[in-house]
């Protein structure tokens, strides 16, 4: 058995009395493998009275028991479990507004959390996504897929033997161990409206029997390349927009720019003939109604009002960001005889997602009225008037879309042995896992002391066309470095021990007993 999240512990307890022990045990075997476990089999034909059958002993992701194959429970596949509520994806995780786990895929069981969701690759932990936030667990991008032979799904809570991180239930991936040949496989999907397609390619390689030749080693490279989908690429999106359904969603931060004035201003305004009289409005943009498109848009009652623009950013966003993964793994397994396996495995993974978003919106406050365009710089400068506005609301097109470049990279190194000693079935084993996680700004972000010096001394145009000596002021401004950067460090060693210790009515009474030591490390830099 497992403890969680403590340094050394064992699994071991005592009880007032061992006939409870032996009763206890007993009804739980003869309950079979119904207690939170989930395993794969095979059907096989009834055996003849004459033969011989021999029992093979299995590992049932829930329990430190091993049990005979015939006691028949399901596996389950991760898309297809309903429990699997919430999940943390691309497509949720484009949304974080903090940015601290973009790049983050989790599964969540019974939504109580990903947090509480514990992922194991053949029965052991991999490293957490490595940078901090709402949500902490393993990065499902860091499991190369084209290696699983099967998932075994608990969805009760095991908390009692992994730790709290498995209160929702635990997802075990297992990998192939034994196997020999040549694969190769590739696919590819789109969709009928663009965007979001998907291509696949792996390649897997074994030789050596385990049996018969005593070793066996076996490897997997996986692929996957998975395209962006746009707002733009979907109708649906274009016939429902922000401006007519929910206008109180958009944003004053557009261009060209709205401007925020004062009361003695709008008067001026007014005066010149610019609004109309008996307006109250104290944003106003120059090209209204007949605001600049693409995502800049005319609507009365949203954010920008009746004098000013609103910017619809479902015009302009990304649903889901394009990513490329890449997966390997590798295991080695050597008999020294019928009763001990020796065991090396090793993980390396890499995923790198693009997440583009919407123009940076950006407020320049107390801005010279130097700068506006000409019909308003004139009607606002001279007499009384103050010599700068309130702010400008700009949505910065001239510097791209906001785009982050997250790489999340995993590797896995476990060292092991298994077999039987006496009538004790043993597993020990020691892993380090490790994540790394990158998160790089790459278009969209710049300086913003020299971007605002920029636009107050008029070479950054905020109402329409860059200069050339404008935009190559943006271009020079152009953040392109990482802005967060972390790794996580598992170390872990653990020994497990299980046997039939008595007979009872209802089967054998099993005793199981484990100990693990675990270190956790994680450095996060901002």
């Amino acid at each position: 058995m497992k403890s969680s999240r403590s340094d050394s512990s064992s699994a071991f307890s005592r009880t007032r009395s061992a006939t409870q022990v032996a009763t206890a045990l007993a009804a739980l075997t003869a309950l079979g493998a119904g207690f939170n476990a989930f395993a794969q089999t095979t059907p096989t034909p009834a055996p003849s009275a004459d033969t011989p059958v021999k029992q093979e002993r299995i590992e049932i992701t829930g329990s430190s028991i091993k049990r005979v194959q015939g006691e028949k429970a399901l596996p389950e596949i991760v898309k297809n479990i309903s429990a699997n509520t919430a999940p943390l994806g691309d497509g949720a995780s484009i949304t974080d507004g903090t940015s601290g786990q973009r790049g983050f895929n989790g599964a969540n069981l019974r939504g109580i959390g990903v947090s509480s969701t514990l992922i194991l690759l053949n029965g052991r932990r991999l490293a957490n996504f490595a940078t901090p936030g709402d949500n902490s667990g393993v990065d499902l991008n860091n499991i190369p897929a084209g290696a699983i032979q099967r998932v075994e799904v608990l969805k009760d809570g095991a908390s009692a033997i992994y730790g709290t991180d498995a209160i929702g239930g635990v997802i075990n991936f297992i990998t192939r161990k034994d196997y020999k040949g040549i694969e190769i496989s590739a696919s590819a999907a789109g969709t009928q409206e663009g965007g979001a397609g998907k291509r696949t390619a792996n390649l897997g390689f074994g030789f050596g029997d385990l049996a018969k030749d005593r070793y066996n080693v076996f490897g997997v490279v996986d692929f996957q390349q998975l395209d962006s989908l746009r707002s733009t690429q979907r109708q649906f999106i274009k016939d429902r927009p922000l401006a007519t359904n929910l206008p109180a969603l958009m944003s004053s931060n557009t261009f060209p720019a709205n401007i925020d004035i004062s009361g003695t201003q709008r008067t001026a305004l007014i005066n010149a003939g610019l609004l109309p009289a008996g307006t109250t409005a104290s944003r106003v943009n120059p090209t209204a109604p007949n605001c600049t498109p693409f995502g800049t848009v005319y609507a009365p009652t949203g954010p920008g009002g009746r004098f000013g623009c609103s910017f619809d950013y479902m015009q302009d966003t990304e649903i889901y960001p394009e990513s490329k993964k890449l997966g390997l793994l590798a295991r080695g397994s050597f008999a020294l005889n019928d009763d001990h396996t020796l065991f090396a495995e090793y993980m390396q993974s890499s995923a790198v997602t693009d997440y583009v978003l919407s123009p940076p919106p950006v407020r320049f406050r107390n801005v010279p009225v130097s700068v506006l365009p000409t019909a308003y710089r004139t009607a606002l400068t001279g007499g009384t008037l103050a010599n700068t506005v309130g702010s400008l609301r700009s949505r910065l097109l001239m510097a791209g879309n906001r785009t982050n470049e997250v790489t999340s990279e995993g590797s896995r190194l476990v060292l092991g042995a298994s077999g039987v000693l006496g009538t004790w079935d043993y597993d020990a084993g020691f892993s380090r896992a490790t994540n790394t996680a990158n998160d790089k700004y790459v278009n969209g972000y710049s300086l913003f002391n020299q971007f605002d010096a920029g636009v107050r001394n008029g070479t950054i145009n905020l109402f329409g066309a860059q200069t050339a000596a404008g935009q190559a002021l943006v271009d020079s401004l152009r953040v392109n470095d990482e802005a967060r950067k972390s790794k996580g460090t598992t170390d872990q060693l653990d020994l497990k021990l299980s046997s039939a210790v008595a007979k009872a009515g209802g089967g054998d009474v099993m005793a199981a007993l484990g100990v693990e030591s675990r270190r956790e490390v994680t450095e996060f830099n901002p």
